[in-house]
């Protein structure tokens, strides 16, 4: 008579698609800022710290002390001193946090055509 032989037991093929998958590690979560506008009827929009702060110090030093400057110059220059290795639509970007720091009140523009924008 055969002694039975004893059965291994093979492991699922699900649990070794567990077994090897491995939770993702989260990002760490951006810190944001939500802008003001300067007209209180429309609201301002949420963007990274990080990019708002880097904006606001390329606007503020594209002003010249007691002057003011074009809107299409100011918004130039920020692109100028931005460079190629900011991520996202500088213009963009600098409009959200151009019309924060007039809300704010650091910031004004002139009425009529050309746009003139100057420190306070």
């Amino acid at each position: 008579m055969k002694k039975p032989t004893r059965a291994v037991a093979k492991p699922k093929p699900a649990a070794k698609a567990k077994a090897a998958a491995k939770p993702a590690a989260k990002p760490k979560k951006e810190a944001k800022f939500l802008t003001m506008h300067p007209d209180k009827t429309k609201k301002g929009v949420n963007i990274s710290k990080e990019k708002y702060e880097a904006v606001k110090a390329a606007l503020l030093a594209a002003i010249p002390a007691g002057r003011s400057i074009s809107h299409e110059n100011l918004i130039a220059a920020v692109e100028k001193k931005l460079g190629k290795t900011f991520e996202g639509s500088v213009p963009w970007y600098a409009e959200s946090v151009k019309l924060d720091l007039e809300a704010r009140k650091i910031i004004q523009r002139s009425k009529g055509s050309p746009q003139m924008i100057s420190k306070i």
